[in-house]
């Protein structure tokens, strides 16, 4: 009984035994699974980080030679753009100063074409010049004004030409020369006059402002010249015309410009004149209208004394000085006198009287 029970503790000695050897190498074969599964996820996440690792300092490099390859092309478009613009620039330059020589060119030539046809406004020139040194004003006469009207807008260049500019202190006064001989109706139709005119004179075309003349023909005595001039070619219409062209001009160069008076004075020593003494503006300030020298000495006289009741200074110096820039022959009286004191040459006036002579 007791041997049996020896046997027993015995037998379960060795099963215990062989229990805890079997759960000794099974925990121990479990730990070096783990210890490899462990150091397989650090070998995988190290060979992770490396490929990371690389990968950022692969797109670092190419992150840099892009910036580069874009610093490039923005250095060489904005070097070509500014090459570009400059090529642009200097083209405009050079456009540009072509098309003032050009424009300079065309000027000067019709200056030297306007003042060749000095001879035709001496005339007037000179009666306007004494009356007004009889009248003791006190300004100058600027004749065969000759400018650019269009250099401030985009209209096509071309050159205006005024007969007389009278630019005194306290007005100034464009007067439009018309040394027309024979018969002149300024805005009066000839058959008013007389009935018999209309088988001379077509007026079909002559309404509100116009002007004829009626002249003997250069060639033949025993013939007749009819001229009509309808609007817009009517002296009043002209002068008025120059008169809004050199304000613009005034605004241009001196940034302001005085009111300016406008007249048109038949001169022509030889003529009979039909018509009114004003041309009506829209009820604007009417053209006075002068026949003769004695008209455009009281037109003169009564501008001088309206202004001058106005009190309206006027920058005569400034103007004076633009106008005489741009050609135009001045003659000073009054206190301008001395500044623009020089007339004209006496061979110059000569050979313009002789010029006019055999053109009457």
């Amino acid at each position: 009984m007791l041997s049996t029970l020896i046997w027993f503790l015995v037998l379960a000695v060795i099963v215990l035994v062989g229990l805890f050897i079997l759960t000794a190498r099974r925990h121990k074969r479990d730990l070096a699974s783990a210890m490899a599964q462990r150091t397989q996820e650090h070998l995988v996440h190290a060979n992770e980080r490396d490929r990371l690792g690389q990968s950022l300092q692969t797109t670092r490099k190419q992150s840099a030679a892009e910036r580069d390859r874009l610093e490039r092309s923005l250095a060489s478009s904005h070097e070509n753009d500014v090459m570009r613009l400059n090529e642009l620039h200097n083209a405009k330059i050079t456009e540009s100063e072509s098309s003032n020589e050009l424009l300079k060119r065309q000027l000067d030539d019709a200056r030297e074409f306007f003042r060749k046809g000095m001879k035709w406004d001496l005339a007037s020139r000179n009666a306007i010049v004494s009356i007004c040194r009889s009248l003791s004003v006190s300004g100058f006469l600027a004749t065969n004004v000759v400018f650019d009207p269009s250099a401030t807008s985009k209209t096509e260049h071309f050159a205006a030409q005024i007969d007389h500019v009278l630019v005194t202190d306290s007005f100034v006064l464009i007067i439009e020369n018309k040394r027309w001989k024979g018969l002149v109706f300024a805005d009066k139709h000839p058959s008013a006059v007389s009935p018999h005119f209309q088988h001379l004179v077509d007026e079909s075309d002559l309404q509100d402002h116009f002007a004829v003349q009626i002249v003997p023909d250069s060639s033949a005595r025993t013939l007749l010249t009819v001229r009509t001039h309808p609007q817009p070619d009517a002296p009043c219409r002209q002068v008025r015309k120059q008169a809004m062209r050199l304000r613009d001009f005034f605004m241009s160069k001196l940034e302001d410009s005085p009111w300016i008076e406008t007249s048109v004075f038949y001169s022509h020593p030889d003529f009979h004149f039909e018509g009114g003494r004003t041309c009506a503006a829209n009820g604007r300030t009417p053209t006075r209208i002068a026949a003769g020298s004695q008209e455009l000495h009281s037109v003169i006289g009564s501008i001088l004394q309206d202004r001058h009741s106005q009190k309206v200074p006027v920058q005569t110096s400034r103007i004076g000085t633009v106008l005489k820039e741009y050609g135009a022959d001045i003659v000073g009286f009054g206190q301008y006198k001395e500044r623009w004191g020089k007339p004209l040459l006496p061979t110059q006036q000569l050979n313009a009287q002789r010029s006019q002579q055999r053109s009457d």
